[in-house]
């Protein structure tokens, strides 16, 4: 289930609109903070977010150790 079908679940079947409010407020900052980290990964991957597209980053090598 995606972020938008459970935020439109909740506004058709939450009734009680303060009940509602908070639980969407919550349902908001998880998925922001799942796009930070998701940021996050993708940068230390050596990629970068622009706008829609996502692509590589090549002069800026991975952030991750590799042991040979």
């Amino acid at each position: 289930m995606t972020f938008a079908e459970l935020d439109q679940r909740i506004r058709s079947q939450v009734e009680d609109p303060v009940e509602r409010k908070i639980i969407l407020q919550g349902l908001h900052e998880i998925q922001e903070s799942m796009n930070q980290c998701a940021a996050f990964w993708l940068s230390v991957s050596g990629y970068t977010v622009d706008e829609e597209k996502i692509y590589r980053k090549h002069d800026r090598p991975t952030l991750f150790q590799v042991n040979d």
